[in-house]
């Protein structure tokens, strides 16, 4: 409990920051603004799990949050392997985080955290970026070698709306 009340009366607030919250949870249009807020991460969330889909990635679908979890090196063996393909996102200007990151289990490699809370045209132009590494990706220079990503044709509207088929992520203990 003493070290409770000491990090309480250690970190303190702007006042301007106290203001702002007041009258935001105060104000009468919290609840158009929460429901704006809503549907636009759902666009958003809608639009990176279509290419996530496109490209057979394995995701884990959310249902609430600004980040989804998804297998973007599907053939890593190594956490070497999984922080390559994390490395060729961030060269190509879009950052995701290595699943190993948030102490993915060492059996499950290959995973990364993407955000998709971001303005519409920041996640056009991340998506058209993650579909290049990806294409890169899925056409190997070796024609013997196994692609990393089996890329589908573009989903029609139909396919797209179907509903997420939730993916089992192996718990270890």
């Amino acid at each position: 409990m003493a070290v409770g009340v000491a990090l309480a009366t250690n970190s303190q607030i702007s006042a301007l920051s106290t203001i702002f919250v007041t009258c935001l949870l105060n104000s009468p249009q919290l609840p158009s603004l929460i429901s704006l807020n809503s549907k636009r991460l759902a666009k958003a969330y809608k639009s990176l799990t279509k290419l996530f889909k496109e490209y057979c990635v394995p995701y884990v679908p959310c249902d609430a949050g600004l980040y989804v979890f998804a297998k973007l090196a599907p053939n890593a063996q190594s956490w070497e392997e999984e922080a390559m393909m994390v490395t060729k996102f961030k060269e190509a200007g879009v950052v995701v985080s290595s699943g190993r990151s948030y102490h993915g289990l060492e059996s499950e490699k290959g995973w990364a955290r993407v955000g998709f809370a971001v303005e519409p045209s920041q996640l056009e132009e991340a998506i058209r970026r993650m579909r290049g590494v990806m294409a890169r990706e899925s056409s190997p220079v070796d024609p013997k070698s196994e692609s990393v990503y089996k890329q589908q044709r573009p989903l029609s509207q139909e396919e797209d709306e179907r509903p997420l088929k939730r993916i089992k992520v192996s718990q270890e203990v």
